[in-house]
């Protein structure tokens, strides 16, 4: 427990540095639509669906919670550019100003009404789409975890000609 809360003075510290950077997003965002990923940091499927994700779509700023007991600490951070922040309080990175919200999993989170509720509460004051993923992929793959056949399919269904081939390709 000590180990996590000196974790989250260094995190702390280091945001410090920053904060400038939270408000060049907000600046991004009055200038482009922008997207808010979302999504736990756990691995799996979850990490290939979200790093095939960010091949294709530009502009989105993914967040992800950093500790796994309880949620004191938010990551945010753009792939394109590779900057981050953090944030303590997750209703803040709404105040950045998105057009698109993707709720891929919050599995590993521990406040989820706290961030549904947050979530709504944007939506219903700026027009925004939200799209709620459903976690573990079952309604793309029944397996699960992704592996067939001893190995880790990546979703490329036809080219691995898995028997579970569907319409995700």
């Amino acid at each position: 427990y000590f180990q996590k809360i000196k974790y989250l003075f260094i995190i702390i510290k280091q945001n410090q540095d920053k904060n400038n950077y939270y408000e060049e997003l907000k600046k991004l965002a009055n200038s482009q639509a922008m997207t808010l990923f979302i999504t736990h940091n756990l691995g799996g499927g979850t990490e290939q669906y979200v790093n095939n994700y960010l091949k294709e779509h530009s502009n989105v700023i993914v967040v992800t919670n950093l500790m796994h007991k309880i949620d004191i600490v938010y990551k945010v951070w753009n792939p394109e550019t590779g900057k981050s922040f953090f944030v303590m309080n997750f209703s803040k990175i709404f105040s950045i100003g998105f057009k698109n919200i993707i709720l891929n999993s919050l599995v590993s989170y521990h406040n989820i009404p706290k961030i549904i509720n947050s979530i709504i509460k944007f939506k219903k004051k700026f027009d925004c789409n939200v799209d709620y993923m459903i976690h573990d992929f079952h309604c793309i793959c029944p397996k699960h975890n992704l592996i067939y056949k001893d190995f880790f399919c990546n979703f490329e269904c036809k080219k691995n000609n898995c028997q579970f081939t569907n319409d995700y390709e």
